[in-house]
């Protein structure tokens, strides 16, 4: 009788050694599951406020473009360079027909649009502010 109650008690330990590691298994399995799901939602949460401070800096830069934009508008409005030339005295006139150069083709124009750009952005950072008001000389 002895023998038969080893053999159950031999077979008892190994059903409670496998349930046990079983059990640290899947509990070192759930573990690195929360573990990971903490990390990744950390993550998220950074890559959004990362993505809210660009799109805030956006927004500033849209908005700068935007006045200067308009201040470049007013600066070179003819009506404004009229009044710079008489202001300051330069003595400049309109082209004459012999001095303007008509853009026609399609690679032309985008060559002058492309030169246009490059004179008109600036390379330093640099604003730009344009008094509108007028001086008395």
């Amino acid at each position: 009788m002895k023998r038969g109650s080893r053999k159950k008690q031999k077979a008892d330990n190994r059903l409670f050694q496998k349930l046990g590691m079983m059990t640290c298994g899947f509990v070192l399995f759930a573990g690195i599951f929360g573990v990971g799901t903490v990390y990744f939602r950390k993550q998220i949460a950074l890559m959004g406020a990362e993505t809210r401070t660009h799109e805030s800096q956006l927004t500033q830069i849209e908005r700068l473009d935007s006045r200067l934009t308009g201040e470049l508008a007013i600066a070179l409005s003819p009506a404004n360079l009229r009044r710079q030339n008489l202001l300051f005295d330069l003595n400049l006139r309109p082209p004459t027909e012999r001095q303007i150069v008509r853009v026609t083709s399609e690679s032309q124009e985008r060559f002058v649009q492309f030169r246009r750009d490059e004179l008109i952005s600036a390379r330093q950072p640099t604003a730009f502010v344009f008094n509108t008001t007028e001086r008395t000389p």
